[in-house]
């Protein structure tokens, strides 16, 4: 982005939908991670998230429109506030 161009201002209905879609990545990756400890496989409840995260990301827009008439929330300003800010607390810690 230049420094010509207006920023776009993040409304409290992005960031809330922004908080919506990292729960729902949880919740689908909570699920794939128990699925995956009943065939024997066990791997950091992280990664199942991770992983459901990018198919909600790439999978949710093209085929399930919202009812709320928004699209779903990837790659927006909510979602890099909330990157930057878990990123930073993430390394911050000890």
């Amino acid at each position: 982005m230049s420094e010509q161009e207006p920023r776009k201002a993040i409304g409290h209905l992005d960031f809330l939908d922004a908080i919506l879609a990292i729960h729902l990545a949880i919740i689908v990756g909570t699920f794939l991670n128990q699925g995956l400890e009943h065939l024997g496989m066990k791997l950091p409840l992280f990664v199942t998230c991770l992983f459901a995260g990018m198919l909600l990301s790439n999978l949710v827009p093209a085929g399930f429109p919202r009812v709320s008439g928004t699209r779903w929330p990837r790659r927006t300003p909510a979602m890099a506030l909330i990157a930057e800010i878990s990123l930073g607390t993430f390394l911050g810690c000890p």
